[in-house]
């Protein structure tokens, strides 16, 4: 895999650039990630917190 990635940039400046690049990607990726993570345990506790409060009213 690096052989391709050498063979595709002329200088090695280039290929850190670009690997830079990917790594601020994964980075970001990675971040969204964590935060969507934290969203759903927030809406996990939500839901489990308004199941308890409805669970008191019956249906006639």
């Amino acid at each position: 895999m690096l052989d391709t990635l050498t063979n595709q940039f002329s200088t090695p400046e280039q290929l850190h650039a670009a690997l830079e690049q990917i790594n601020a990607a994964i980075q970001t990726n990675s971040a969204s990630a964590e935060e969507s993570a934290a969203a759903s345990q927030q809406l996990h506790a939500q839901s489990s917190a308004l199941e308890q409060h409805v669970s008191v009213f019956t249906l006639h």
